[in-house]
């Protein structure tokens, strides 16, 4: 084959690659739709008339991510780190007496709903700490590209005069990056921001 068929068809292929990729990620934008409109569809009336899909929504990505085994239920220990991610600062005796109230079955495990019956019950006593987290990456986030990168955390850094190594960002980047694309998105912002409590 000749060189100039061989230049031909690259262009093809970069092309054809390109436009797997758009599908890709419209297919996982598709079937991140469909598992919020699957999960919407069985919370309480009662709650969805309280909170908005948006809220409904965030308090699902912090309710998964402490949901490790993706079983739909967490138990004392990570209900106790959610509430704190949250901002509620509840004693042992107050987590116990919220669980009791809560676990209807008595399995000690605590569901979407009666996670998010309780947020409802108890929003006034708490700071918006995921508003907090995402006006954190906003401000990283300068140029509003949707993710952050080595420049955007070594500028931002400098600029309110805190001191990061190279090293210590590209460890902070490698730790959050879970897609392994090299840069942090805001859901990735938002779970290692959770998981770590760095707020």
């Amino acid at each position: 084959m000749s060189t100039r068929k061989r230049q031909q068809k690259r262009p093809r292929r970069r092309i054809r690659a390109a436009a797997k990729e758009e599908n890709d990620d419209r297919s996982d934008i598709l079937r991140k739709l469909a598992i919020i409109g699957d999960y919407l569809s069985t919370i309480d009336q009662k709650l969805r008339e309280q909170l908005t899909s948006q809220e409904i929504q965030d308090l699902k990505l912090v309710f998964d991510t402490f949901d490790r085994d993706h079983k739909g239920c967490i138990d004392s220990d990570d209900l106790r780190r959610a509430m704190r991610a949250l901002g509620f600062k509840l004693t042992p005796r107050e987590l116990d007496e919220m669980i009791a109230d809560l676990d209807n079955d008595q399995k000690g495990l605590v569901t979407f709903n009666d996670f998010l019956e309780f947020i409802v019950n108890k929003q006034g006593n708490a700071r918006d700490i995921y508003d907090e987290i995402v006006q954190g990456f906003n401000m990283i986030d300068t140029d509003g590209k949707g993710h952050v990168t080595f420049d955007d955390i070594r500028t931002s850094s400098d600029e309110h005069g805190l001191w990061y190594s190279d090293v210590m960002i590209r460890e902070m980047i490698h730790e959050a990056d879970l897609n392994g694309d090299h840069v942090i998105d805001k859901e990735e912002f938002i779970n290692i921001m959770l998981k770590t409590n760095l707020f």
